[in-house]
């Protein structure tokens, strides 16, 4: 008996131990986990933050513009008169893309001289064109352009009657020359836009915006102190306006903004803040078109000075930068279409060397029409590129 249970206390002794080493051998032998890659908390939140929408501000710029709002001004958007001035704006907006549109976005890569990545878009003596800077600069981040019209207002209490019809009519009417000739008129500009419920530029840059597919995200005034640095404002203290948009799906952010000053050489001395603002952009980019030869006046050599300090790229007609200030060892410069004279309204702004390279590298046409010289039928542009 007692040989019996020596044998029972023996094997149970034996299962305790084989139990015991099979555990730690399969604690030891099992695969570990490879560790997790930590996780980057700041790229997951910028993958998940979408940038929001104003559906009211969007909705009203779709209505100015001819396209169906999302849920605001369903009123108006029923209404047969608005129904008829969307098929105006339609058939207008398809000359525009075809006429436009259309050929500059085919012309632009084959020059070779927008980035990969966003770039900061300088566009003095803009008006209200917040279309040919995006067809030309489609990667730009943040455009700022300048001119003497006022910023104007949006009234998001459009009514369904003859009063919204009329309005939109009247931004229709501001948009005609830009559309059709690629510019807009200063003296007609200053009329349109000096009215009551059309006060401004703003309207205007809601509509170019909405028509290109952009949704609008937010509006601010904004004032710049003597360093240059920006403050949100109100309309009445504004120096310019700061629309935020962005493309349908939210991800990709798109900056204008619009100042209303004079930048001739005694308007800016009275701002140094603007000057100083303009000084910050490094490696610009810079677009003129239609500027009224104003930089060939030494009245205007102070923003002249201040295009062509850090700027990357620049491309203009013959009414912007003088050719002789391009035409030297700093700059590479590729001209297109045909140049031999300026409108009769500009005869005294002749440039015999500009006349004179053209004729010489005898480039290409231009396939679509812009600028002051469409009148003559010689539409060109200079694009000139810092070495």
């Amino acid at each position: 008996m007692a040989i019996l249970k020596f044998r029972l206390a023996s094997i149970i002794i034996s299962l305790s131990i084989s139990i015991l080493v099979i555990s730690g051998c399969n604690e030891n032998t099992k695969p570990k986990e490879a560790p997790k890659a930590p996780v980057k908390t700041d790229t997951l939140k910028t993958a998940e933050v979408k940038i929001p929408i104003d559906t009211l501000l969007t909705d009203f710029a779709s209505i100015i513009s001819g396209i169906a709002p999302m849920k605001n001004y369903s009123e108006i958007a029923l209404s047969q008169g608005w129904l008829n001035m969307k098929n105006e704006l339609d058939n207008e907006w398809a000359l525009v893309d075809t006429n436009k549109i259309s050929k500059i976005k085919t012309w632009v890569p084959k020059t070779n001289y927008l980035p990969q990545d966003s770039l900061t878009l300088f566009y003095p003596f803009a008006g209200g064109d917040a279309l040919y800077s995006n067809c030309f600069f489609p990667t730009s981040k943040k455009t700022i352009m300048i001119g003497l019209e006022p910023i104007g207002s949006v009234g998001k209490d459009l009514k369904a009657d003859s009063s919204c019809l009329n309005y939109i009519k009247k931004i229709k009417r501001a948009l005609y020359t830009s559309n059709r000739s690629g510019y807009f008129m200063t003296i007609s500009m200053n009329a349109e836009l000096h009215q009551s419920d059309l006060n401004g530029t703003l309207p205007l840059l809601l509509f170019y915006a909405r028509r290109q597919g952009l949704m609008v995200s937010k509006i601010e005034y904004f004032k710049l102190d003597s360093l240059g640095t920006e403050e949100i404002t109100t309309q009445a203290q504004a120096l310019g306006v700061t629309v935020t948009l962005c493309n349908p799906d939210q991800t990709h952010k798109k900056i204008i903004q619009y100042i209303s000053t004079d930048i001739s050489n005694g308007g800016l001395q009275k701002n140094i803040g603007l000057q100083n603002y303009i000084k910050s952009m490094d490696g610009k980019f810079v677009f003129l078109k239609a500027a009224s030869y104003l930089l060939h006046q030494t009245s205007f050599s102070t923003i002249r000075d201040l295009i062509l300090t850090n700027t990357k790229t620049l491309l203009q007609d013959d009414s912007g930068v003088p050719f002789n200030f391009l035409n030297d060892s700093t700059w590479n410069v590729q001209l297109f279409g045909k140049y031999t004279k300026p409108i009769g309204l500009f005869a005294g702004r002749i440039q015999p060397d500009l006349k004179k390279a053209f004729a010489t590298k005898a480039p290409a046409e231009l396939p679509f029409r812009i600028g002051y010289n469409i009148s003559h039928n010689e539409p060109h542009l200079i694009l000139s590129q810092k070495k």
